[in-house]
């Protein structure tokens, strides 16, 4: 499900870019809908995840509905795109709200987050005489005031007075890319932006906001469209919601992958090695290509490893639990990155008595450790592995991500590379199926075998392992880690059940007992 956020700085642009996509766009909204249903959705700003039960729906008009606690689709957009346009700035930044329904949820989340030293302006048309100094708001945030003021050119002028220089706008108007309108209670057109120009603001663009993440879609029109603007050149992400992304590119995609160690991490990297449009990173943090929480940038990730800044590539980088501080890096990483990148969170499950044994394996194995399969390793291994399965169920939650099944990889790889390529956006190849004659073994790193002696994916070493899991299962019912690693287990068929399973799937009392 595609996740978008896209500037138009004029109607030119919109209707080439409909003409364009409009069969790919259309039964979106409703796409959105039916998996918010199936799965909530996350709360921009907040991170709150919404769950099912909490969801309110009209097909009719999903802008304003696909409602949780006091907060529309619309609501939603303008949080998001508020949070984008202030993503990299320097310093502490203060968003002056202006919000006639100043007592509804948005601006108290607002107001709790972005504290401003000055007053909250909460009366009706108040737009065009703002009690603020000049240059007072880092951003101002407009939500349905605009819809009823009488002069919208003096509203525009007075709130380009109050914004600093390097600022932005952020707001709600009722618009519509197809009508034309400027009179108070009327949606707008594009006359909105040449009258922002007119106004003093040198640069302002119609964001389309669509996302199954954060629950946002609209009824008859491919997303919700926010208005952006700045009176010069803005900083952080605000340069790329109005047209300025060329300055800095990124990859159109990035997806990252947890896991506990010998979960199978490496050979699903490998799978995406070897895909002409990604480019894999292998462990950047084990591998020391990063050094610490400091590195967790995508930037800094692009320029350490030498990758190509280009929206036409797509990245996937993988980091297990050998450290448990890397989970905490990766989510870190996460959150250098902001829409319109589309982001991805995958958390790879593989059956937990198969881990445990795989890496007592492997260590003795690999590294010569000469340890036993004993009572007490399991409760080594269980009390290492706790913590990083609550920060990337914390991180999966957080993300909207996917819950990825390494057993049902290894039964059907083809089926599973499918789903993910539906889910996550791009073009199953011939070659992924084949990884072992293409990938580079030069860059692997976590499983040796995959880096020396490459196999075809097969179920073998799940045959082998469910010979010794009696054995675990003993350790288990006799250890202070026996639920734990009981609700472990039962997440793990939850994912084998369904292959790919949403972390809003994820039963609130399983997360519980996961994440306590």
């Amino acid at each position: 499900m595609p996740e978008m956020m896209i500037p138009f700085g004029s109607r030119a642009a919109w209707d080439a870019w409909i003409g364009q996509h409009r069969p790919a766009m259309a039964g979106l909204g409703a796409a959105i809908a039916a998996e918010v249903g199936g799965s909530g959705l996350v709360e921009p700003l907040t991170g709150i995840r919404r769950r099912p039960a909490e969801i309110s729906t009209n097909l009719e008009n999903l802008g304003e509905s696909l409602s949780a606690a006091e907060m529309n689709a619309r609501k939603r957009a303008l949080l998001l795109t508020l949070g984008v346009a202030l993503h990299g700035r320097g310093g502490e930044a203060a968003p002056v709200v202006h919000a006639p329904e100043g007592g509804l949820r948005t601006a108290r989340v607002l107001a709790e987050i972005f504290p401003a030293p000055g007053p909250v302006a909460r009366q009706g048309g108040g737009l065009q005489a703002i009690a603020l100094p000049d240059g007072a708001a880092d951003a101002l945030v407009v939500a349905d005031a605009l819809d009823f003021v009488e002069d919208r050119n003096a509203a525009w002028r007075e709130m380009r007075r109050v914004v600093r220089p390097g600022g932005v706008l952020v707001a709600s108007p009722r618009f519509h890319p197809g009508r034309q309108g400027a009179q108070p209670g009327q949606a707008a057109g594009w006359e909105i932006l040449d009258a922002l120009r007119e106004a003093g603001w040198s640069r302002a663009a119609m964001v389309l906001v669509a996302s199954s993440r954060h629950g946002i879609a609209a009824s008859g029109l491919p997303g919700v469209f926010i208005l952006v603007a700045a009176g010069e050149r803005p900083e952080g992400g605000a340069r790329h919601l109005l047209g300025a992304a060329e300055d800095h590119p990124l990859p159109g995609k990035v997806c990252l992958l947890v896991a506990l160690p010998r979960s199978g991490t490496t050979l699903l990297t490998a799978l995406f090695d070897v895909h002409s449009r990604f480019d894999a990173v292998f462990e950047p943090w084990n591998a020391r290509a990063l050094a610490g929480p400091e590195d967790a940038a995508l930037e800094t990730l692009l320029d350490r490893l030498g990758l190509r800044r280009d929206p036409g590539r797509f990245l996937f980088v993988k980091e297990t639990a050998a450290d448990t501080r890397y989970i905490d890096h990766m989510a870190r990483l996460y959150d250098s990155m902001a829409l319109p990148l589309d982001r991805q969170v995958l958390m790879l499950c593989r059956r937990p008595a198969h881990t445990f044994l795989s890496e007592i394996d492997r260590r003795n194995e690999w590294w010569g450790d000469n340890v036993a399969l004993d009572a007490q390793q399991f409760d080594l291994w269980c009390a290492k592995s706790r913590k990083a399965v609550r920060d990337m169920l914390a991180l999966l939650d957080r993300a909207g991500g996917l819950l990825v099944c390494y057993e049902r990889l290894a039964e059907d790889p083809g089926a599973m590379l499918r789903r993910l390529a539906a889910a996550i956006g791009f073009e199953v190849e011939p070659q992924q199926l084949e990884f072992e004659r293409h990938v580079d073994r030069r860059k692997v790193r976590g499983d040796l075998n995959v880096a020396r002696n490459p196999e075809r994916i097969s179920v073998e070493s799940i045959r082998r392992r469910a010979e010794q899991e009696a054995q675990v299962e003993e350790f288990a019912r006799r250890s202070a880690h026996g639920d734990w690693f009981a609700a472990f287990t039962a997440l793990h068929a939850l994912g084998y059940e369904s292959g790919l399973c949403p972390a809003g799937a994820i039963p609130e009392g399983l997360m519980r007992r996961l994440t306590a």
